[in-house]
């Protein structure tokens, strides 16, 4: 058998549940684009109402509830989002940034934790999927 070809096999074999993982296998990475949202819990077993969400433009964003309005901001490029918000403030009062892998599941988005110094944050947005209300 010529080892060139076992290495090949190999990494293909490494390398394709690796891609699967990552949301797709060379594609084009999911992105959030500019519109309205609803959040709902990826959990089926943990359903809450859908909360409405809204990306203004490629940063800003706006969740409405019963109680009014939370905001931050959310940048998304190949496949990575920096998340930020009014509930995560460093001692300065500035927000505190967290970065996520945008995934696709049932139709829309949740996102992955890369990093994120607001624990609680991070834990929340990974439990959420974002699903695009269509027009």
């Amino acid at each position: 058998m010529n080892p060139r070809w076992l290495v090949l096999a190999t990494a293909t074999l490494v390398a394709w549940p690796l891609a699967a993982q990552a949301g797709g296998s060379g594609g084009t990475p999911p992105a959030f684009r500019p519109g309205k949202y609803t959040i709902e819990a990826r959990d089926t077993a943990k359903t809450f109402p859908p909360i409405p969400f809204e990306l203004k433009n490629s940063t800003i964003f706006v969740i409405t509830m019963a109680e009014g309005t939370f905001s931050g901001r959310m940048r998304s490029k190949d496949g990575l989002l920096t998340y930020s918000d009014q509930g995560c403030l460093d001692e300065n009062n500035v927000q505190r940034e967290g970065t996520y892998v945008v995934r696709g599941e049932r139709g829309g988005y949740w996102l992955e934790v890369q990093t994120d110094s607001c624990e609680d944050r991070g834990k929340s947005l990974a439990s959420w999927l974002f699903r695009p209300i269509k027009k």
